[in-house]
């Protein structure tokens, strides 16, 4: 378990968008292959074609300095999509709506900033966030555009852990959410520790707690 203490209102900003991107290693939950199954092609088929999708969840978070627990809101709708995460005991609010070119991020402070999603995450908050990945790792797909290494399967026949952009990613709990089987907890770790500015250690924990799609709501 992560140690979780309440986040000073100072530090909020950056360990909100921190909370999106950064660092926890697990252990497997199900026995895993480095053999693609034959199936896999169908199934990322079905799972690009899941192009409209909430999910609300919580985050974990701990810096060698600081910690805390964020609830996010997340919306997508094609390539665009809304974020909101939200820190206990009225702490603060930041949400993002953009996409894969630009995002507007705006906290509780009546702060705006403005710009392409990894730069924007660089610039204003330090860390070298894999944003425009994120939509694609959370339904269990390798992002497009990177190379995809040391991809390990699980028995389900789904994505465990792959290595992508710099990252190494690692998907579990998968659930059957109306037509789709989806991950349910996330863990992600750069692959270079030194693309921590500060070079401390920061780990986060991803756990959604619904998952909602066009079939699910059907259902």
């Amino acid at each position: 378990m992560i140690a979780i203490r309440l986040l000073p209102r100072s530090a909020l900003p950056r360990a909100f968008f921190v909370a999106l991107a950064l660092l926890l290693h697990a252990c497997a939950s199900l026995p895993e292959s480095g053999n693609r199954p034959d199936d896999w092609p169908q199934i990322a088929r079905q799972l690009q074609a899941l192009r409209q999708w909430r999910i609300q969840g919580r985050l974990g978070v701990q810096t060698a300095t600081q910690g805390g627990s964020l609830d996010v809101y997340w919306r997508q709708q094609g390539e665009k999509y809304t974020i909101r995460l939200i820190a206990p005991l009225g702490q603060g609010a930041v949400s993002l709506s953009g996409d894969a070119d630009e995002v507007v991020a705006r906290l509780a402070n009546g702060q705006q900033f403005r710009g392409k999603p990894e730069a924007l995450m660089q610039q204003y908050f330090d860390v070298a966030a894999p944003v425009s990945s994120l939509p694609y790792w959370l339904r269990g797909l390798p992002a497009p555009g990177g190379k995809a290494d040391s991809i390990r399967w699980n028995a389900q026949q789904r994505i465990h852990r792959l290595a992508q952009n710099g990252w190494r990613v690692e998907m579990q709990d998968y659930r059957a959410v109306g037509d789709y089987l989806l991950p349910h907890k996330f863990y992600l770790e750069p692959v270079v520790s030194a693309q921590r500015a500060d070079g401390g250690d920061t780990s986060v924990k991803l756990v959604i707690r619904q998952w909602y799609t066009a079939s699910a709501d059907k259902t």
